[in-house]
């Protein structure tokens, strides 16, 4: 199908269109995403040790906010009332290092930016929030390559427990062997393998 018939058919033009009611549904939940992802950058700035990381972030914060206005003007629009983000833990922290900020805050851009290909995919969106939704997913992919290469050059931190385990050994092999398995036959090596009568 042609771009521009798909365009016509599918957002807006032919079929029917969402309701002023169905489009509030759907825009709802992304104004909560946005406000949650700000936060988090806002924590990020606030956090990170590294203060040329934080100028960095700092600077795509006027266009985030600029989404999340727009997404609430969309709202407005349609008699519906946004989410202003007051509930938010405003002493939330991404984590106790730099590389756990920074990838805690990649993994809440990109869910941030499926979010928004999702509603996308929602048939018979009005044209002009096709058009803020659009504008957003720009925004996220924008900020997701200001992240990438910071991301790629910290290692993301391992979320097992770094405490030291001790691992049973097999004392003719030195292979290990499993805990539960071994003290399984730990205990069946201290009954009597035959039963033998007494004579």
């Amino acid at each position: 199908m042609y771009p521009l018939v798909k365009s016509v058919m599918f957002r807006g033009g032919a079929g029917r269109s969402m309701t002023r009611e169905e489009s509030v549904d759907a825009l709802m939940p992304l104004v909560r995403r946005h406000h949650d992802l700000l936060h988090a950058y806002d924590a990020a700035i606030r956090h990170l040790g590294d203060r040329s990381l934080a100028d960095r972030l700092n600077d795509v914060m006027n266009r985030a906010r600029t989404e999340l206005a727009k997404l609430k003007e969309t709202i407005f629009s349609l008699a519906g009332t946004p989410p202003n983000g007051t509930d938010l833990d405003p002493d939330v922290r991404l984590g106790g290092t730099d590389a756990e900020i920074i990838h805690a805050l990649d993994d809440a851009e990109r869910a941030y930016r499926n979010a928004l290909n999702d509603t996308l995919g929602l048939a018979h969106h009005q044209l002009r929030t096709t058009a803020i939704l659009e504008n957003n997913v720009t925004g996220s992919e924008a900020r997701l390559g200001v992240l990438h290469p910071i991301v790629t050059r910290m290692r993301r931190p391992d979320s097992r427990s770094t405490r030291a385990t001790s691992v049973p050994v097999d004392d003719a092999t030195e292979t290990p062997v499993d805990l539960a398995h071994d003290e399984h036959h730990a205990g069946a090596m201290k009954q009597p393998a035959i039963d033998i009568p007494p004579r």
